[in-house]
């Protein structure tokens, strides 16, 4: 019913619209959309094969060179990868997550290096005044 298909993921019900996204629930890892004119075109762009649901070998055959070069198709039924790619998108989550973490860390230990150094320059100079004449 929606101009735009959103209310149809997943689903053919909208194929005719070159705008219409098609819903991947790539179950394991992160769910994504692609362009409705890129489902069966033969190359798996759904981690989890949803896409490609009436791809044959012949429909792989058929595939233009550059449509070969561009997608890298592969063998249909795609297989279903998103495990994996679920747990390599865990594994950078949990990097970056360490990283931010230490780098918090590291400006909190900063702060209190400035903080301990401007209290001793304001020590330094209240001595300074104070031996003025």
């Amino acid at each position: 019913d929606c101009p735009d298909g959103s209310d149809e993921p997943g689903t053919g019900a909208c194929g005719g619209q070159q705008s219409t996204l098609f819903y991947c629930p790539n179950v394991g890892s992160v769910p994504s959309y692609v362009y409705a004119s890129r489902v069966n075109d033969g190359v798996c762009d759904c981690c989890d094969g949803s896409d490609e649901w009436r791809s044959s070998p012949s429909a792989l055959a058929a595939l233009k060179p550059w449509q070969r070069q561009a997608g890298a198709p592969r063998s249909a039924p795609c297989p279903d990868n998103c495990a994996q790619e679920g747990r390599e998108i865990s594994r950078e989550r949990q990097r970056r997550e360490a990283d931010m973490h230490s780098g918090i860390k590291q400006r909190k230990v900063l702060i209190e290096n400035a903080k301990k150094a401007s209290e001793q320059a304001s020590k330094d100079l209240a001595a300074l005044r104070a031996e003025l004449p």
